[in-house]
């Protein structure tokens, strides 16, 4: 920059006019006893941010409304300005101005404070953890390289529920630390009502909205989690149905004759207790012929347990022959149950079990996975210990494995890999 010329008063009192110079060189010449004129031709540092305003269109609720404020990019040191919209749901000037002053408080106080500034880069992710929707959607986005496909398919589910319900209900545009237990126990009261859910689910959908919001609390968003408010329903639990020895019988024919991969499954969940969507995930890999054990990694059960399960001969036969001239990475039970290159969700199962127990004649109450609790109840009867079966069901603690005790005794892990053939 290049000053033309100016009146320069000297250390000594006399007054020059100096020629056209740089302000750098004046700089390096000047003395210290006119900063305020080096500062005048040198420029005022710029501000680093500009307060929020609000654009209120001069009150035509048609239009949209907008909360701008500016922050300095550093690299080309001009002021960047920012826009926060009003939501247009909300249809009186009363609604929308509060919504915006409150928008606006917000943001001046994240500035003023230092929580956005030029060198925060996460300026916009704090903006949008201040309401409810983006947070939610963000959380999402977060988690879902973390979680299995069906967890993260139930998560999304109450997540959407939920923004449906603030949509519904006029508060999209609620602030995060704005949503009270008051209206976490609304919400689970609507989806009570027109869900029909039992309190198992509504339980469970307590516990997974309880996830999300304790995770805004350890980020400082809201000091307690509304959803720890909500009273959970009791839950009765189910009698276990058992397959009767005819049941069995009609079952295990016909899939014998007709479906040999529906067959080695229901196998698998009667003879090993492994759970139907554990089946899914089973790679050639898994299967120790010599040892005649089928691994279940904590990455594919359930409860994350892992462990060695004992196979019965005739499974461990079954098994083998299934695996010849298969790759190791190979799924035992892919498209249309047969080996293939990637895992099935475990509906394809259920699907193919309804119509093999209609084909067959039993029960139509029946479930697959009652086999798991009938197996255990035959291993209890001849004998086999309830330690043995929770090393067997790979379960957290002896207590499960209880559930399924009649009677108590002590037999060795031969009992299990002896079992007649089916």
């Amino acid at each position: 920059m290049t000053v033309r010329s100016c009146w320069f008063e000297s250390s000594s009192g006399h007054t020059l006019l100096l020629k056209p110079f740089k302000i750098k060189d004046f700089i390096r010449v000047s003395t210290p006893s006119n900063p305020k004129l080096i500062q005048k031709l040198v420029g005022r540092q710029k501000p680093k941010y500009r307060l929020a305003k609000i654009s209120d269109k001069g009150g035509d609720l048609s239009k949209q409304w907008y909360v701008q404020f500016g922050l300095l990019n550093l690299t080309t040191g001009k002021m960047k300005y920012h826009r926060e919209f009003v939501s247009n749901q909300l249809h009186t000037t009363t609604e929308r101005y509060a919504a915006a002053i409150e928008l606006r408080d917000t943001i001046n106080h994240l500035l003023q404070s230092g929580q956005i500034s030029p060198e925060n880069t996460e300026a916009d992710e704090i903006i949008q953890h201040q309401f409810l929707c983006d947070g939610l959607r963000e959380y999402l986005a977060f988690k879902k390289p973390f979680f299995s496909e069906r967890t993260f398919h139930s998560y999304n589910q109450i997540t959407s529920n939920l923004i449906a319900w603030l949509k519904d209900t006029r508060r999209e545009n609620i602030f995060t630390k704005d949503f009270k237990p008051i209206l976490a126990n609304e919400f689970m009261r609507h989806l009570a009502a027109t869900r029909s859910l039992k309190a198992k689910t509504y339980n469970g959908y307590t516990g997974y909205l309880s996830s999300i919001f304790e995770a805004f609390v350890k980020k400082e968003i809201l000091s307690t989690n509304p959803f720890k408010k909500v009273e959970l329903l009791p839950v009765t639990q189910s009698e276990i149905r058992l397959w009767t020895e005819k049941e069995k019988t009609q079952f295990f024919s016909w899939c014998r004759e007709n479906d040999p991969d529906l067959f080695l499954i229901a196998l698998l969940v009667y003879r090993a207790f492994l759970r139907p969507a554990e089946v899914t995930r089973l790679q050639v890999k898994d299967i120790d012929q010599n040892s005649g054990l089928i691994r279940v990694p904590g990455s594919k059960s359930k409860n994350k347990t892992g462990d060695w399960v004992t196979l019965t001969r005739q499974l461990t036969e079954l098994l083998a022959s299934r695996c010849v001239e298969l790759s190791p990475d190979t799924y035992l039970f892919s498209k249309n149950l047969l080996p293939g290159p990637g895992a099935i969700h475990r509906n394809r199962i259920d699907d193919r079990f309804s119509l093999a127990r209609k084909a067959s004649g039993i029960d139509t109450e029946l479930k697959l996975y009652s086999l798991k609790h009938t197996g255990n109840s035959e291993l209890l009867e001849i004998g086999v210990s309830t330690e043995q079966l929770k090393k067997q069901n790979r379960h957290h603690s002896i207590v499960m494995t209880e559930v399924y005790a009649k009677r108590i005794g002590k037999k060795a892990i031969n009992e299990i890999r002896d079992l007649g053939d089916v």
